[in-house]
Formats: C-alpha cells, structure tokens, sequence
C-alpha cells in the first residue's frame, strides 16, 4: 500500500481540501491556470513571423503543466524571451522572488512576470520584475508586451 501511495504521489498532483470554499478555490485556480497555459500558448502562436519563434519559460510547482524542472542552467542556457513565474511554490510565499533574485546574481536577466493567487495593487511590482497579477488577461497582454519589445 505504501508503495501505490508514493506512486500516486509521484505522478499525480494531489490537493487536499478543508472546506468546501477551499475546494472551490483550489478548482479554480487550477481551471485558471489551464486556461491561462493555453491562451498564452495560442497567443504566441499567432504572433506574425512566429518563425523566429517566441520562447517562454513558464516555471510553476504544477507538474501536469510543465514538463520538467526548471534549473537556473536552463534558463541561462536557453534563449527565453519571457519567464512567466508562480510567486508562490511548494509553499514557499516568495519563492518566485528567491527564484529571480538567484537569477540576477547569476548574471541572467530575462523579462519575469509573476503570478498570483490575490493580487495586492499597493505592493507594487516586485523589483526587477516585468509585471505581477493573478489575472489571465493581464498576463496574456504582459507576455505579448514583452515579445513586442524583445523582438522589436
């Protein structure tokens, strides 16, 4: 049993839940982020003279919607034109800002938008940082902002 357990573990993502408003919220959020991978993909996608092609690193502690770990060797190694990040992973609150900040030490600089579960207007964007919201919208116009300035 404790092996089927690890290996459900390993390749699901599982939530669990306290009340039914956490449900809701959980259901949600993952709704909101297929949606937003898949809007963002068709986005650039459509963007003309797409054969240069638009690179975007979307760093997130969802395995079903990335396909596999995101290392600073990678991201410096790769030319990404836009790094969308969670601020929030493995339930580290500013883990996106740790991720950016080991980033710039490392000599790397690429536009980062953040994501968030509730947005704070007065907070500001976070140094460094291209744009912050926890909006799809928001996010697809930030990204194609970011392709239209990195290529010109």
């Amino acid at each position: 049993m404790v092996a089927l357990k690890r290996r459900i573990a390993e390749t699901l993502v599982i939530e669990t839940f306290t009340t039914a408003d956490d449900l809701a919220f959980k259901i949600a959020t993952s709704l909101g982020r297929y949606i937003l991978t898949k809007r963002v993909t068709q986005a650039l996608e459509a963007i003309p003279g797409r054969d240069r092609g638009a690179r975007l690193l979307l760093v997130n502690d969802r395995p079903e919607e990335i396909k596999g770990p995101v290392e600073l060797c990678l991201l410096k190694a790769a030319p990404f034109d836009v790094v969308v990040s969670d601020m929030a992973r493995d339930s580290i609150q500013d883990e996106g800002l740790r991720f950016l900040h080991a980033a710039r030490k490392a000599g790397i600089h690429r536009p980062t938008i953040f994501t968030v579960g509730r947005y704070e207007p007065e907070r500001g964007v976070p140094p460094y940082a291209f744009g912050i919201t926890s909006r799809v919208d928001e996010l697809l116009n930030l990204v194609l902002d970011v392709v239209e300035r990195v290529r010109g």
